[in-house]
């Protein structure tokens, strides 16, 4: 409620959205409706829980993660070429227009 004692939101609560073993339930994105199932889930943060924090599950607004990298030729033969072929992938809530990769050897 706030101030005015007026609901601001609400729910009904199911151990099946996530949260236990000492873990917290936290919302993925407060956009969206609390009364979403599909909205919740367990806590991945090292200490279980996130209070005053942003979620851990709530999606960032940039996230590029190296979801596969592929190298020929196969067996690697000393100096020769290779290639690489890496694939990145944003989850995060904006488009990265611009970023780097960086290989070190």
């Amino acid at each position: 409620m706030d101030g005015n004692s007026f609901i601001i939101d609400s729910l009904t609560y199911s151990s099946l959205w996530g949260g236990g073993s000492g873990r917290s339930l936290e919302r993925i994105n407060v956009d969206l409706p609390s009364s979403d199932n599909t909205n919740w889930g367990t806590s991945v943060s090292l200490n279980n829980a996130t209070p005053g924090k942003i979620n851990s599950i709530s999606p960032k607004d940039f996230d590029l993660q190296l979801s596969e990298i592929s190298i020929t030729p196969v067996p690697l033969v000393e100096n020769s070429n290779l290639t690489a072929q890496i694939l990145i992938t944003n989850l995060g809530n904006n488009q990265a227009n611009s970023f780097t990769v960086e290989l070190y050897n």
